[in-house]
């Protein structure tokens, strides 16, 4: 009973934009499955996106935007059945986008190691 209601303690939008803030982004916030909206925009947030992302199944905004992340984009992300919006632009992101995210390049800008579709730039190899 009490993990339950800790579960409907959870904000449908977890904005935590422009607070300065550090390190990586926590693995664990991806229990917060009733997370329907994740704004971690405008801090110093680096290292790489958390595989565990991909399992907040209520997701339908995720905003990483102007951060030092690096390292490629997950593939569970695509696997998001509700995500309608996700924005990684102005980071360090390389590799290929995976296929199934199905977003225009302005959610991808800023990020000269991404590749693939929907940008210009083909993956090598």
């Amino acid at each position: 009973y009490q993990q339950y209601a800790r579960e409907l303690e959870v904000p449908g939008v977890l904005d935590l934009s422009a607070n300065q803030l550090t390190g990586e982004i926590p693995a664990s916030l991806g229990k917060l499955a009733g997370v329907r909206e994740l704004n971690l925009s405008h801090n110093r947030l680096s290292g790489g996106i958390p595989w565990t992302l991909g399992e907040m199944t209520s997701m339908t905004v995720l905003d990483l935007s102007f951060n030092r992340i690096n390292g490629t984009i997950p593939g569970g992300l695509a696997r998001l059945p509700l995500l309608k919006d996700l924005r990684v632009v102005f980071n360090d992101l390389e590799g290929k986008i995976p296929e199934t995210l199905e977003f225009g390049a302005s959610s991808y800008e800023g990020n000269p190691g991404l590749c693939g579709e929907p940008l210009s730039r083909p993956c090598e190899g």
